[in-house]
């Protein structure tokens, strides 16, 4: 069976995770702003919906979470990632570049402690380029005395010395901010100072961003670019010769968001970015590093060079193997990374210092090896077998490699240098392929398969497939030859290639491009869309041939065309469309529940199935998406009437309702499933009375009159959301009324605080599109601050447009508090929980300091989760840790001394939870310390907040409420739980 149409999905990393790495650590305490403790319940990812039906993306029904396709070689399925099982070792035993380019980066971080102890010798032998010296301004050792110490220690070795700068964490590990002037002015001085008088190659910027709250200061993000580019015109009007890179967080498209790092704009005021890749903090994989990495990649104009672990994780700072850290390196190659940087010197095992180097060459070098194995083939009517590139002899297998790698290096524009990889010829081979052109995506994403197996499996391909069917290694290594000869002439890859069947009268290939140069403006095939939309609501089925602008297609190609089209409209983009060969399928196979997809979805729909195409030569057998299959009929039928829909009202449709195919489900009939709309001054008129309604009577109403209709509110919020959306992008036309319910439950938990116009916009997105997927409104949905509940969605977009309808634009921010804070609403105690509301010996509930105490911390709270979450944070950073054994102070004698051991300190937050309402009790286990390295009997508080248990361990200032990081979470042995503790 033919491989389907796979998702294309941008990388989303979890936000807000905090771990203490010393370069990617959050700290507890954030001057002037929200305590950090709220990170870990609040950085939730902002793009999801909470029940949101998610896309299957293979034809197995898995999902997949990357922005990769998986195709077969040699009948193995594939990821096009770069994640391998191979062992090689990829240092590089050069010496640094000397030209000031960094593009083969193979760096090391040192702490203070490490100047005095590296080993000069092991970074010479592992060809380490560079170093990140820590440079403290403040705490002793300073930078003065550091910088010296290893400036003398690497002259002469051409290895390259960048001063580590610590931003805006201060010398206790507080949180400074971004946007105090006598912060930066400082920094600034700093830097201008190590600058002129020390002989550097660069600064390196560390804690160059928000701790995971930026979203909660207007300007955040500015604040950070506006600090790096002072920084860079700084340092560049001192010595030009002098990079500024910068340590940054790797989550992709919301790094923005939480920490004001934009890759983009970061970019132009860098010399090349270094985000911390450790795949240990959030538990991921060797194909997460690559997908990562090659995320940054594409939105950065600069050299990225991937900072990388060299130990499990913070949770378990048990060093990798040189072995482990290898494979990372080469996993962060395989993403475009233009090399590496290890965190740290000292953690890293000594065997990689030992590890015998492999080889790296740039693309050039391999293009220009190549010319030669052009001439070779040609002349002999084989294949050589050994190649030599920039002076090494390497076997057919590893020039495949390295063909494929360098092709696709240069169509992403990657520079970064390309390890030669241990691999081997195949046993034989096997080719069965019709003659004829691939296109230059068609080549470029099989070489990104041909290098993913050669990963996988340490050998070549006895073949490869693509459209034109099985390509023999044989023909494969000429293609790519021809390929990288082309671009060493004319400096850019073919647009085209021709492939034919392995055999000596089929060499030299001459490679022309397609001559076909037929193409249509999406304004043609618009037109002819109305035509094909007649034809199948009178025939019931689809036409075998089309007519386009007078060009008859068959069709497959009209769905091509008629899929591009819908995304050039989509994009406002009006070039040309060409006329692809391509072929029906064989077959079709449908599996999808009625219901609509939105416009962003069959767009996204659109752009896979262009892809697929363009890869295999023909039209899928079904698209995926959150119905189900839809088959190529179907597909025919939905984008036919998308344009249809354009083509008479100079837009494309909000959404589009698909049915399976059959001949009773034709015609489907509009887009709205009630035949009614509003125009926006009358929602923002509902929105009013439905604002003043939920303020008066502290409730929600059942629904809300417009017109004659009685709209309920799921049909109210859809309404306001898609409102919203459309506002922001100036479009003020109707919106249709759809058939929407309530979901049976909602759920909140949240932070008070403010959501700015791009935040609520894109929430308002995301839950009109689960809206439109699914034809209810979702429980609850995911911001920057936590869960928010379906009721007060619709209280918030019904201020928004009641804003609108007063002032005529959206507001600037609209504040958010919980629900129950809004009407009122106290959580309920379930019985079997009041045993942990009682004083118990240790426990004094009763005690007055404590009410007292307990009223005054929790002042002003909007929730529980917010009075458990400040209730913690006070005992954590006002109650120091003394260590003894067993309980001797109880929650009076913690709270009068000052100090407690672990069951002390758990006996004043239980006595204070309970004082303010909330179940808490005791936990007890064996547990493994990470900083002492030795096994503890240990005791702490659980408080129950919004139906479940969170840990509340105030012990360690690195703890938070529901997060422990002093001890191994994943190894502790449960002794007990106690309403009151009998030790």
């Amino acid at each position: 069976m033919l491989a389907m149409l796979l998702l294309l999905v941008v990388v989303a990393l979890v936000p807000g995770i905090n771990y203490a790495t010393p370069n990617q650590s959050v700290s507890d305490n954030f001057t002037n702003t929200t305590n950090i403790s709220e990170i870990v319940e609040n950085n939730t990812n902002s793009s999801t919906i909470q029940n949101t039906t998610t896309a299957v993306v293979s034809d197995t029904g898995t999902n997949q979470q990357e922005n990769q396709t998986s195709k077969t070689i040699n009948n193995t399925q594939n990821s096009s990632s770069e994640n391998t099982n191979q062992t090689d070792t990829i240092q590089n035993n050069t010496a640094a570049a000397s030209d000031g380019t960094y593009n083969n980066v193979h760096a090391l971080w040192l702490n203070v402690d490490d100047v005095n102890n590296v080993n000069v010798n092991e970074l010479i032998t592992a060809g380490i380029t560079d170093v990140f010296v820590k440079a403290n301004r403040i705490t002793a050792p300073t930078y003065q005395t550091v910088l010296t110490t290893i400036i003398n220690k690497l002259q002469g070795t051409g290895i390259r010395i960048h001063a580590w700068i610590t931003c805006f964490v201060d010398a206790n590990g507080n949180w400074v901010d971004p946007k105090d002037s006598t912060v930066t002015d400082a920094l600034v001085k700093t830097i201008a100072d190590i600058t002129t008088n020390y002989d550097i190659s660069g600064i390196h910027l560390d804690y160059v961003r928000y701790p995971g709250t930026a979203y909660q200061h207007s300007g955040g993000t500015e604040a950070i670019t506006s600090f790096v580019q002072r920084v860079y015109t700084t340092v560049k009007s001192i010595k030009t010769k002098v990079a500024v890179s910068a340590a940054l967080m790797p989550e992709g498209a919301v790094n923005a968001y939480y920490y004001g790092q934009d890759y983009a704009q970061l970019s132009n005021y860098l010399d090349f970015l270094v985000p911390m890749i450790y795949e240990g903090n959030y538990k991921e994989d060797n194909e997460w590093i690559t997908t990562t990495t090659a995320y940054i990649v594409s939105h950065s104009t600069k050299p990225v060079v991937a900072g990388l672990q060299t130990y499990q994780s913070d949770n378990n700072v048990v060093a990798l193997s040189a072995e482990e850290i290898n494979q990372d390196i080469k996993s962060a190659l395989a993403g475009g990374a233009s090399g590496f940087a290890l965190f740290r010197y000292g953690w890293v095992d000594k065997d990689f210092f030992k590890s015998t180097s492999t080889t790296t060459f740039t693309r050039e070098q391999i293009a220009a090896a190549a010319v030669n194995v052009k001439a070779y083939i040609e002349s002999n009517k084989c294949l050589p077998s050994t190649v030599s590139v920039a002076g090494v002899s390497v076997n057919i297998a590893q020039y495949l490699y390295l063909a494929c790698q360098a092709s696709v290096q240069i169509g992403s524009g990657s520079t970064g240098g390309i390890a030669l990889p241990t691999v081997s010829v195949p046993a034989g081979f096997s080719e069965e392929i019709t003659s004829g052109n691939v296109t230059k995506s068609n080549y470029l994403d099989l070489a990104s398969r041909i290098v993913s197996y050669m990963n996988s499996n340490g050998q070549a391909p006895i073949y490869g497939l693509n459209g034109l069917g099985k390509i023999s290694y044989q023909s494969l290594t000429y293609l790519y030859t021809r390929i990288l000869a082309s671009y060493s002439t004319n400096n850019a890859l073919p647009t085209t290639m021709t492939v034919l069947s392995w055999k000596t009268a089929n060499i030299p290939i001459n490679d022309t491009p397609n001559t076909s140069t037929t193409t249509f403006t999406r304004e043609q095939i618009a037109a002819a869309a109305v035509n094909v939309k007649a034809y199948i609501e009178s025939n019931k089925c689809l036409p075998s041939t089309v007519s386009v602008a007078g060009v008859s297609v068959n069709i497959a190609q009209y769905l091509y065309l008629a899929a591009q089209a819908s995304i050039q409209i989509g994009s406002g983009s009006t070039s040309g469309i060409a006329l692809p060969t391509l072929t029906v399928p064989a077959g079709f196979s449908e599996e999808i529940t009625s219901g609509k997809v939105n416009q962003a979805d069959y767009l996204d729909l659109a752009s896979r199935i262009v892809s697929y195409m363009d890869s295999n030569g023909q039209a899928p057998i079904y698209g995926l998406n959150g119905l189900g299959k839809i088959s190529y009929q179907s597909l025919v039928y939905m984008y036919t009437r998308v344009l249809a829909y354009s083509d008479a009202n100079d837009a494309l449709p909000n959404y589009v309702v698909v049915k399976p195919w059959s001949a009773a489900n034709i015609p489907i009939n509009g887009t709205s499933t009630t035949g009614t709309s509003f125009t926006i001054s009358e929602i923002a008129d509902a929105a009013l009375r439905v604002k003043n309604y939920i303020e008066n009577n502290k409730a929600m109403p059942n629904y809300v009159q417009m017109g004659s209709i009685q709209v309920n509110m799921a049909q109210f919020l859809h309404l306001l959301t898609t409102a919203t959306v459309n506002l922001n992008n100036k479009n003020t036309a109707s919106i249709d009324l759809n058939s929407e319910t309530l979901p049976s439950s909602s759920y909140e938990q949240m932070s008070s605080g403010n959501l700015y116009l791009a935040d609520y916009v894109d929430f308002a997105r995301r839950i009109a599109s689960y809206m439109d997927a699914n034809n209810k409104a979702p429980e609850s949905g995911l911001v920057g601050l936590g869960t928010i509940s379906y009721q007060s969605q619709i209280y918030l977009y019904s201020r928004v447009l009641s804003y609108y309808g007063a002032n005529g634009e959206l507001p600037n921010y609209a504040t958010m508090k919980p629900w129950s804070s809004i009407v009122g609403i106290s959580d309920p105690v379930p019985a079997d929980l009041l045993q942990y509301l009682q004083a118990t010996t240790n426990c004094q509930v009763n005690d007055p300091s404590i009410i007292a105490l307990a009223q005054s911390i929790t002042s002003g709270a909007t929730s529980s989760y917010d009075k458990a979450q400040r209730i913690f944070n006070w005992v954590r950073d006002n109650l120091e840790y003394s260590y003894y054994y067993d309980s001797q102070k109880g929650a009076l004698g913690a709270l009068s001394s000052g100090s407690a051991n672990c069951c002390d300190h758990s006996h004043l937050i239980v006595a204070l939870s309970r004082a303010a309402g909330l179940p808490a009790r005791y936990v007890h286990g064996e547990c493994y310390f990470l900083s002492s390295g030795n096994w503890y009997g240990h005791v702490w508080a659980q408080i129950y907040v919004n139906g479940q248990w969170y840990n509340a361990d105030a012990t360690s200032s690195r703890n938070s409420l529901g997060v422990i990081n002093n001890w191994d979470t994943n190894s502790w042995t449960y002794k007990g739980t106690y309403a009151s503790l009998p030790f």
